[in-house]
């Protein structure tokens, strides 16, 4: 965000399975199959920001879905400020 109107996406990460994975669960059951998820993404889009703007400093506004251990080790981990929650 910058300034009170204007919003700017520095990143995207699509949440889609890849064709190396549809091959690898081809045998699998329709219930067996594991697919990409928004937790996962973050993880990629986490790293891909992160050594874009090493420096630039993040504080993630996000849904509860985000409120996990693993997201919180990543934004810790990276030095990204987390709001509190209410």
């Amino acid at each position: 965000m910058f300034g009170e109107r204007l919003i700017v996406s520095i990143a995207s990460e699509f949440i889609e399975n890849n064709r190396e994975e549809a091959e690898g669960q081809k045998g699998m059951g329709e219930g067996s199959h594991k697919q990409d998820s928004e937790r996962k993404a973050f993880k990629r889009l986490s790293m891909k920001i992160k050594k874009a703007f090493p420096r630039l400093p993040i504080i993630l506004l996000a849904d509860s879905l985000y409120a996990s251990e693993p997201v919180m080790d990543i934004c810790w981990d990276n030095g990204w400020e987390l709001p509190y929650l209410v």
